[in-house]
């Protein structure tokens, strides 16, 4: 068993719980196997009196959560970060618990991880969830501190090979190894009966922060389409979002929202629940990389239509449903009428067994593993 410290600036918190689910996804799947610390960055706090890291547990995980007052001269925030990361360190060391390898995940942490790897003698890898290259959102003279600091790490492992080839394009040299998102597929499995709410209604379920990116307006447009043919349909919609009242406003205008559910947040036990009781999983996302809604969807037995971006084409084939082209209410639209018909002709036990294989907990830690030796072995 090995000490694995997580760097990260992502990761839920009691006041933002589904920020950074994904990263703590690995962190569980890494726990299996090593003693997973991580090391939250939530950086500037201004009602803060004084500098503070806060330890607490997440299952298995120990939370580090590093937060500091503004300070009184402009731009050194980085020494307070700087000197509460290694306290983090050195705190681990003393434990008996010094890491063999820092896990920095998404580009922002590079930086810290660098410096931290050389400050100790530990070596650092990267794990990228960031739609910033693909989109080209980073500021060219940011990009130039930020690949200076990944092109110094001994991996760099995007989520999707999609966003290899992003950073690739970006100037981050690598070496790469593609490790996927994962799921927990204890909780998220087929259902062994399915009750209906009612009879002959085909359940559809969306779970989506409900911003600009995720295009939830493009779905109820569609639904509000195909409510012109058939009326046997219902949509879940999890998730919160900036724009909640303005989907609501459009299900009224669109005479549609008594088909449509808005539920809010919900636990993931309670996300796994309701993908048991749904017929298929819509996403219709603008971008993605690799999302983990589709593999829970999926590890629960749901056929699904997904947007034709990112990474999604390399693991939705058409045994497991149907990719429409993104922003395209047409595609999206024609891919849900195929599914309201056919959704029945997918095996669940099948897409089920797909994830299991690939994505569920096992594996990934699996690939970290194999990531962690060649990290150890090519450090200096």
């Amino acid at each position: 068993m090995q000490s694995i410290v997580f760097i990260t600036y992502w990761f839920p918190a009691p006041h933002n719980p589904v920020n950074g689910i994904f990263i703590r996804e690995h962190a569980r799947a890494v726990a299996q196997r090593h003693f997973v610390t991580v090391m939250h960055i939530q950086g500037i706090q201004p009602a803060l009196g004084q500098q503070r890291t806060l330890q607490d547990q997440d299952g298995t995980l120990t939370v580090y959560r590093i937060r500091y007052p503004k300070p009184a001269i402009p731009k050194t925030a980085w020494l307070r970060l700087w000197t509460s990361a290694q306290a983090v360190i050195k705190e681990l060391d003393q434990a008996g618990k010094r890491p063999d390898i820092l896990h920095a995940n998404v580009f922002s942490s590079a930086g810290l991880g660098y410096a931290l790897s050389k400050r100790f003698g530990i070596p650092c890898v990267l794990t990228e969830h960031a739609s910033s290259f693909p989109l080209n959102q980073i500021k060219p003279l940011e990009m130039v501190s930020y690949r200076f600091y990944m092109n110094r790490l001994m991996l760099i492992m995007p989520v999707s090979d999609n966003l290899r080839q992003h950073m690739i394009r970006h100037g981050v040299r690598g070496p790469f190894r593609v490790v996927p998102n994962t799921v927990d597929t204890q909780l998220f499995k087929p259902a062994l009966t399915k009750t209906r709410v009612q009879s002959g209604v085909k359940e559809i379920l969306i779970t989506a922060n409900l911003n600009a990116v995720k295009a939830v307006h493009l779905l109820i447009q569609a639904l509000a389409a195909l409510q012109e043919e058939r009326s046997d349909f219902h949509l879940s919609i999890i998730g919160d979002g900036p724009l909640r009242s303005d989907l609501l406003a459009l299900a009224d205008k669109l005479q549609v929202s008594s088909r449509i559910s808005f539920l809010g947040v919900k636990s993931k036990s309670e996300v796994a629940n309701q993908m048991r009781a749904s017929d298929f999983f819509v996403l219709s996302s603008l971008w993605e990389n690799q999302p983990v809604v589709l593999l829970e969807a999926m590890a629960s037995g749901l056929p699904v239509v997904a947007p034709a971006v990112g990474g999604i084409p390399e693991f939705v084939g058409a045994e497991y449903g149907r990719l429409s082209q993104p922003g395209d209410i047409s595609s999206l639209l024609e891919n849900i009428r195929f599914m309201m018909d056919h959704y029945n002709e997918f095996n669940p036990q099948v897409i089920s067994q797909y994830v299991h294989t690939h994505f569920d907990y096992h594996s990934v830690a699996s690939q970290f593993d194999e990531a962690y030796q060649f990290a150890l072995k090519v450090f200096p």
